[in-house]
């Protein structure tokens, strides 16, 4: 589990430290696309650099790509679709071979989420992409697996952390709350209870807002994640999934509905107990954090299958380890 990760990593690390940078020629303004490509730029440890930015006429990006033998540029970058049949049009025409490449695969391959920007710029791709998304019957028969061992292994545990909380602070020792699922139906979620009985009575809170009602045993168990092995069961019966975004409360989903146009979208796919959001980036409590957690759900939305599931498995076992995003 953590020997051959290690040894990826660095091997990693190394061929890309190794790799000449690839320089873009992009179609579009520097203006719109700029800070979306610097954070590009980043993610990629320079390995990827922007020659110019163009927004042309025919004409001009005829002679801006005529390059016979050598050109300072590797590939085109498309970043406004409305140029794109020219471009394709213009290089089907030349004999030379330049590579044409499309903003959001180099986005999402650099940053390994969708920022709301890219959702905007090509809102056709992603109405198309996010349409096919659907449910994988391999996964289902995945998650009956786990669930079932882990009740089962788990069971003593179970026992034990009840009988805490029940002597720390009384019953109830699990916690139910409607949270909002897959095709935005709301089921109750159970948990070990880690907030005092009384936590609620003001309303719902963000759990950064909930420090002073944690019990004793709640700040053992919240940081290892031990409250949430309850979830286990909602698995079980289907109402969520061990991989997939986190459920989150009626009220709050319904705010960040309202103020983040494509919040929906996360529930094309079952909730998870983990998540490529919650292994990726910190709880979130305002909005503009909810809106980076939300690119990291829909880029999982986007883009599941079995390797970013293990991926997503062991960067959990480091995200517990090392007591990782817990609030």
């Amino acid at each position: 589990i953590f020997i051959f990760p290690f040894i990826g990593c660095i091997l990693m690390r190394y061929t890309i430290k190794h790799m000449p940078p690839r320089r873009y020629l992009v179609i579009g303004r520097e203006e719109e696309l700029g800070p979306i490509l610097e954070e590009v730029k980043k993610a990629s440890m320079g390995k990827i650099e922007i020659y110019s930015y163009m927004n042309p006429s025919a004409a001009a990006l005829t002679e801006a790509i005529s390059f016979e033998d050598v050109r300072p540029f590797d590939a085109i970058l498309i970043g406004d679709l409305k140029l794109a049949k020219d471009v394709e049009s213009i290089l089907s025409e030349r004999s030379g071979d330049i590579a044409l490449e499309y903003l959001p695969i180099v986005v999402e391959s650099a940053l390994h989420r969708i920022p709301m920007k890219m959702i905007d710029l090509f809102s056709d791709y992603y109405d198309v992409v996010f349409s096919q998304v659907h449910l994988s019957h391999r996964k289902r028969v995945l998650d009956l697996l786990i669930s079932s061992f882990a009740l089962i292994v788990l069971s003593p545990v179970f026992l034990i952390l009840w009988l805490l909380i029940v002597i720390d602070d009384g019953r109830p020792g699990i916690f139910t709350q409607d949270r909002v699922g897959l095709n935005n139906k709301t089921f109750r979620i159970h948990k070990f209870r880690s907030m005092r009985k009384t936590s609620e009575s003001e309303g719902s809170k963000y759990a950064t807002q909930q420090g002073d009602n944690i019990t004793k045993l709640g700040k053992i168990m919240r940081p290892i994640r031990l409250d949430e092995i309850p979830q286990f069961y909602d698995i079980f019966k289907g109402n969520m999934s061990f991989i997939g975004p986190r459920p989150e409360q009626p009220g709050f989903a319904e705010e960040l509905a309202s103020e983040l146009p494509y919040y929906k979208l996360r529930h094309k796919l079952k909730t998870g107990l983990t998540g490529w959001a919650q292994t990726n980036y910190k709880y979130a409590a305002t909005i503009e954090e909810q809106e980076k957690k939300l690119s990291y759900d829909l880029y999982y939305v986007k883009n599941q299958s079995t390797m970013l599931d293990l991926q997503i498995i062991l960067k959990t076992f480091e995200t517990v380890v090392f007591r990782k995003g817990a609030k």
